[in-house]
């Protein structure tokens, strides 16, 4: 436990890993900027997955924020957006659930895992609480849209502050990391 602690405090990227083995891509979103607007962490977030794709010709399993900057990519899961389950919210863990049960369907359990920094520990570890190994893609970055729904999301220190005193203190006394 204090080493998780540890973690939620001080781990803000993750080293890249091998690829090899992967059987689905998994893509946790950022907030839109609205619903004609992914924002520019989706979009960035897209073009990772459509060249992760093409490299590696798994199934694709997205959370539905991405879905709009992914037409030329085939789709084997795709989650709600949140506006379409407000007033409920879809939480990195409710996605990272949705994920594993997508990826039961299809038998894989090596996943390469796609979000941006710093959510990227909470989702990582979100996804290997749930049983399935996470490999690391290069590329990944910390980003932020000053357009972002999400409040949180759009500055660093903002995000940074909340990463740290409420999102992932909430998961580690949840057991969801």
């Amino acid at each position: 436990m204090f080493k998780r602690l540890w973690e939620c405090l001080t781990v803000w990227s993750v080293p890249p890993t091998s690829l090899r083995g992967a059987q689905a891509i998994l893509a946790h979103a950022a907030g839109e900027n609205s619903p004609s607007d992914p924002g520019i962490v989706n979009e960035f977030l897209a073009g990772l997955i459509r060249q992760l794709y093409q490299e590696l010709k798994v199934p694709v399993i997205i959370q539905g924020e991405l879905k709009s900057c992914l037409s030329d990519v085939p789709l084997t899961a795709v989650s709600p957006r949140q506006e379409e389950t407000t007033p409920n919210y879809i939480n990195t863990f409710d996605i990272a659930l949705w994920q594993k049960a997508e990826c039961d369907k299809l038998g894989a359990k090596h996943v390469v895992l796609v979000s941006f920094y710093p959510h990227y520990w909470r989702a990582m570890k979100a996804t290997e609480k749930v049983g399935l190994t996470v490999l690391v893609p290069p590329g990944l970055k910390e980003m932020y849209d000053p357009n972002n729904s999400q409040k949180w999301a759009r500055y660093k220190w903002v995000n940074r502050l909340y990463e740290l005193f409420l999102a992932r203190p909430y998961f580690l006394l949840k057991g969801w990391v």
